[in-house]
């Protein structure tokens, strides 16, 4: 080998990739028997860094002898660097993953901020080596020369990222009550504010003169709890921190698919939640109702010292009465809608006035409590159970 490669090189590379791919197998096994959407996040990240510290291994032990591996001083001047690459790839990774626990969709501001961020990294890249224009710092992701303008850039997202991370978690740490969770959410924002820290200090180090810091290593505890907490509770990302009083499932068709009332204890046989959620559906078709120059659309409103919000995932409504309108509680119940028409697509799509147990034996009310965790603590009666 023409480059220098210590033991301490590889073996980091060796932790990393047995670690990961050891958390890797965990969380695809965990998805396979929960059932949980959240944790595609996890197996996709953790499953991008194996791979990340694979291709390292390769780079450091077949730098010469591997065409993917050279840099861009022997071949093109354009030759990709294949680990920095990766190593981006996953970032972006975990900025999706934030957006998506924050708001299960992309944030129309921070979209753009990142993706021109992204657009001034590569085109600036590919004008400073076509020109020649050249620093050998061997920092740049993901072409192999860089320069220091692209550092810059780089170390920017990445602080961009890990602060989004940060605020993802503080904000479920606002609006969650249950003791064990908060202690979960207060231990992963400090290891989120490390890794944030030493992420600041990294970007500083363009700017004055202090002692560098590998953020790298302090992104290794954060990513360790976060695969602790989920490996131990799974729908730990969709917990509701709000009282569900009752929800209602409507079709595009406007049929009832189904319905539930949660209570704290079980003080009556009545099912209530037919009318008076019928009465809401009511309201709802004459507030949204389409008119020719107008479309309105409600995502909530106060009723009874609390809200009834409206969520809706393709064709499929959920109207919700709680204390709280969280956005936790809307990012579950759009969790809900989904995982409901995917187990029972076809019941839903062929009609026939009610919706039945899976061949699995899954019902209804089990989707429920998957999606809603804090329904697991409450009694309810539902379509389901109600006789």
């Amino acid at each position: 080998m023409s480059h220098d490669v210590t033991n301490a090189q590889i073996v980091a590379a060796l932790i990393l990739t047995i670690l990961t791919s050891f958390l890797f197998i965990i969380f695809y096994r965990k998805r396979r028997e929960s059932g949980v959407n959240a944790l595609d996040w996890l197996i996709a990240i953790f499953g991008g860094v194996a791979l990340l510290g694979i291709l390292q291994l390769g780079n450091l032990l077949y730098h010469d002898d591997l065409v993917i591996f050279k840099y861009s001083d022997v071949d093109s001047p354009l030759s990709l660097n294949i680990v920095r690459t990766v190593h981006l790839i996953v970032l972006l990774l975990l900025y999706l993953m934030s957006e998506q626990f924050l708001g299960d969709r992309l944030h129309s501001t921070r979209l753009v901020v990142l993706s021109s961020s992204l657009a001034v990294y590569y085109f600036s890249g590919i004008y400073f080596v076509m020109n020649d224009v050249i620093i050998n710092s061997d920092q740049m992701i993901p072409f192999a020369r860089p320069t220091k303008f692209d550092e810059l850039v780089f170390e920017f997202i990445q602080l961009m990222v890990v602060g989004l991370l940060m605020y993802v978690f503080y904000q479920q740490y606002l609006v969650t009550d249950e003791p064990t969770y908060k202690k979960y959410i207060i231990t992963i924002e400090i290891a989120v504010s490390l890794f944030f820290v030493a992420s600041f200090v990294e970007l500083l180090e363009h700017f004055v003169n202090i002692t560098p810091v590998d953020a790298f290593l302090t992104a290794i505890p954060t990513f360790l709890l976060l695969a602790y907490f989920y490996w131990k509770s799974p729908n730990f990302i969709y917990l509701a921190p709000a009282n569900i009083l009752f929800l209602q499932i409507v079709s595009k068709g406007g049929q009832l698919l189904y319905a539930a009332e949660l209570k704290d204890e079980l003080d009556t046989t009545d099912f209530l939640v037919g009318p008076s959620l019928t009465s809401v559906n009511v309201i709802l078709e004459e507030l949204v109702a389409q008119h020719d120059d107008e479309k309105i659309e409600v995502k909530q409103f106060v009723y009874n010292n609390g809200f009834i919000l409206f969520e809706k995932v393709g064709g499929i409504s959920a109207i919700v009465q709680t204390d709280r309108a969280s956005g936790i509680l809307k990012r579950a119940i759009r969790y809900l809608i989904r995982e409901f028409d995917a187990t029972f697509h076809d019941q839903i799509e062929d009609w026939k006035g009610n919706i039945q147990d899976t061949k699995d034996g899954i019902s209804p009310d089990d989707i429920f409590k998957k999606c809603v965790p804090i329904v697991q603590s409450k009694v309810f009666l539902s379509t389901t159970t109600a006789t």
